[in-house]
């Protein structure tokens, strides 16, 4: 008797625990605050955060023909004025510190679409261009929400963390009517700008290294990196644009790079990149080197690369207008005026020593 009653109670334990890991599975699975498998349930009202976590729901199941894909640099870009000024329906995934082969992932993903993105604007970060074409910033990237195997889905749907911090806050906030997050305040941010807020994160070095040539390894290692991650998604998709920009770094930024050295290799590789990009149809450049207003002015920057969200409508506007945009005939012309801005300029005056 003993024996059968405690094979019942085991039973019911085990029916309990399946039960309710099966509520848990139910419930993430319908709301997926990630969009894992679907996009956004209009009876639900979704907080967009973690981007490692969101973009590649984002980039899967979310309905558009335009997407901009990028660092942190596009971080306070609009969808709605993308929609509006380039007559499109876009998403918008920033990888705060993304290497090149984090865009390619996110790429990799809108390219297996039935129907592919007409429209990529990427980010063109000078910086990131000199790694290994493999390098990618996979810190605590949950890579289980960028592919199709259901069997470590369960990291997903069995996860506290996702069921606690973000199921159940998905609910409340429906249960509130809190108004969905848009993707124009998805990522964005706000945060206090100037020469105080900049120089406090800021450690000036107090030499001035020889400035150094972009050697012939460093050259390889940009041409294998756009080579992988970029060019065959130009090659393949012809009728897709792809417009790239390079983003306006603040003058502490290349301070910094001046002071190491490093300046003038940065310009090289970019020439070099930019040259490669240009042989294409479907492709357009813009670069914002030499908007002068906006890289001398402390004002509008939060630290030495990250710019306000002033910028960021002011960049959008000017591509749609086709201003400060690199074509072979202007390349050499432009190169010539970047370099002798960057290397003269004088950096003291600028922080104030």
């Amino acid at each position: 008797m003993e024996q059968k009653k405690a094979k019942k109670w085991f039973l019911g334990c085990l029916c309990s625990v399946i039960l309710i890991l099966g509520l848990c599975v139910a419930v993430t699975v319908i709301v997926d605050p990630y969009f894992h498998y679907h996009g956004p349930v209009k009876a639900f009202s979704y907080r967009l955060r973690e981007e490692r976590y969101t973009n590649p729901g984002i980039i899967k199941n979310f309905d558009y023909n335009a997407a901009i894909i990028g660092t942190s640099m596009v971080k306070n870009f609009k969808t709605s004025q993308m929609d509006t000024l380039f007559g499109v329906s876009s998403v918008k995934t920033p990888i705060p510190g993304a290497m090149y082969g984090d865009m390619h992932d996110l790429l990799e993903i809108a390219f297996t679409k039935k129907e592919v993105p007409s429209l990529v604007l990427l980010s063109l970060d000078l910086d990131r261009l000199v790694k290994s074409y493999t390098s990618k910033n996979d810190e605590l990237v949950p890579y289980y929400l960028y592919d199709d195997n259901l069997f470590n889905d369960v990291q997903y749907v069995l996860n506290k963390e996702i069921l606690v911090r973000d199921v159940f806050t998905d609910i409340v906030r429906t249960i509130k009517k809190t108004p969905t997050m848009s993707l124009d305040e998805y990522s964005s941010f706000d945060e206090k700008t100037g020469k105080e807020a900049i120089l406090s994160e800021y450690t000036r070095l107090d030499t001035i290294e020889a400035m150094k040539k972009l050697t012939d390894g460093e050259k390889e290692l940009a041409k294998e990196n756009i080579s992988y991650n970029i060019l065959p998604f130009i090659e393949k998709y012809s009728n897709t644009k792809f417009i790239f920009f390079v983003p306006p770094y603040s003058m502490i930024y290349w301070d910094k790079e001046y002071r190491k050295g490093e300046l003038l290799a940065q310009l090289e590789v970019k020439e070099d990149i930019v040259k490669t990009l240009l042989q294409y149809p479907n492709v357009e450049v813009y670069c914002f080197n030499e908007k002068k207003e906006w890289i001398t002015n402390l004002d509008y920057y939060i630290d030495d690369i990250h710019y306000n969200a002033a910028i960021s409508e002011e960049i959008l506007q000017y591509i749609a207008d086709g201003e400060y945009r690199i074509t072979n005939e202007n390349l050499e012309e432009h190169l010539l005026r970047e370099n002798e801005f960057y290397l003269n300029f004088p950096y003291d005056n600028l922080l104030g020593e």
